[in-house]
């Protein structure tokens, strides 16, 4: 079935499913999200917040590496992240109106 099939191959699927929330590490690159929580130590939390990553910031996802780095665009600034902390940021789709 050709609606299942499409289902199953929409990028969206699994933050549909979720209500919305997923890791910032499962985004595609291109697709835009919002910050809705971090789940990081102290320090890091702070030094990220510093840099502009704080809770509603809007994050385009640049590019992604194999092992989990990403290149993400926050407030038309480009950050790399790595594994660990992507893991940790929790993001929510954001339908672009650009």
């Amino acid at each position: 079935d050709v609606y299942k099939r499409q289902q199953q191959t929409c990028p969206f699927r699994k933050w549909y499913m979720t209500g919305g929330r997923m890791k910032l590490i499962e985004g595609e690159p291109g697709q835009r999200y919002e910050v809705s929580d971090t789940t990081l130590p102290i320090e890091t939390e702070r030094r990220l917040e510093a840099l502009g990553l704080t809770y509603g910031t809007r994050i385009t996802v640049m590019n992604k590496k194999k092992h989990g780095a990403m290149v993400i665009k926050i407030r038309g600034t480009r950050f790399a992240v790595g594994k660990n902390i992507a893991e940790h940021v929790a993001v929510q789709g954001v339908v672009s109106h650009e």
